[in-house]
C-alpha cells in the first residue's frame, strides 16, 4: 500500500540524515493527500513536525499542528512539546523532553531525535559563543544540557575558561558579529515572551 511505501521512505531518509528530502516530500504527501481527502498516520506526522524543526522553522510546525485532527496531536504530543519549549526558550525543558524515558520514541525515529538534541545543542552553542563574554556555570549547563562535570571537560576541549563561577566562551572560528547582530542573538536567548498557543 502507498502507506507502507511513504514509512518506507521515511525510513530511507532518516538512515541517511537527509532531512531536508524528508521535508519535502512530507509537504508533498500532504498536499496530494489534501487533494484526495486522504490523511497519514502517526510516524509521517511525527516526522514531518521533526523535519520542520531541524530546519528551525518553528512556524511552519506550528501551522502544521493546527492542521491536524485531536486524535493526531494526542499521538504526536511529545514532539510538540518540543516545539513548545523550544518557541517559550525553555531550553531545559526541550532537553528534559528528549530525553524523558517515558515518552515513547518508536524505534525508526530515535536517530532523529538524537540529531534534533544534537541540532539544538550547536544551535544554543553558537549563540552563547555570539550573545557572551561571560556566563554562569548554572545558566549554561541548562542551555546545553551538561552536567557542571560534563561542562567542565566540554569547557576544556572548546578551549574555554571558567572561574569563579563563570565560564568564558571563546568565539573560535565564529566571525565577530556586529552589534545589531549581537542584540538580536541576546534577544534570541532571553526574550521568553512570545506567546504560543498551546492548543
Amino acid at each position: 500500500s502507498s502507506n507502507l511505501n511513504i514509512t518506507e521512505q521515511l525510513k530511507f531518509f532518516i538512515q541517511h540524515k537527509q532531512y531536508l528530502k524528508m521535508l519535502q516530500f512530507c509537504e508533498n504527501v500532504e498536499f496530494d493527500g489534501n487533494m484526495r481527502g486522504k490523511h497519514e498516520g502517526t510516524f509521517f506526522y511525527q516526522c514531518f513536525l521533526l523535519a520542520y524543526i531541524l530546519h528551525d522553522d518553528l512556524n511552519n510546525a506550528r501551522f502544521l499542528w493546527k492542521r491536524l485532527d485531536g486524535g493526531t496531536q494526542n499521538a504526536l504530543r511529545p514532539v510538540w512539546q518540543i516545539c513548545v519549549h523550544m518557541w517559550k526558550r525553555e531550553y531545559g525543558l526541550v532537553y528534559k523532553v528528549i530525553k524523558n524515558p517515558q515518552t515513547p520514541w518508536p524505534q525508526d525515529l530515535m536517530p532523529v531525535i538524537h540529531d534534533v538534541m544534537q541540532f539544538y545543542r550547536t544551535k544554543m552553542l553558537q549563540l552563547v559563543q555570539r550573545a557572551y563574554d561571560n556566563i554562569d556555570v548554572k545558566t549554561i549547563s541548562e542551555y546545553l544540557a551538561l552536567s557542571e562535570k560534563e561542562l567542565d571537560q566540554f569547557a576544556q576541549g572548546q578551549g574555554w575558561k571558567i572561574e569563579d563561577g563563570l565560564v568564558y566562551p571563546t568565539r573560535g572560528t565564529l566571525k565577530e558579529p556586529s552589534q545589531a547582530e549581537s542584540f538580536k542573538l541576546l534577544r534570541e536567548l532571553t526574550d521568553r515572551t512570545l506567546f504560543l498557543e498551546l492548543d
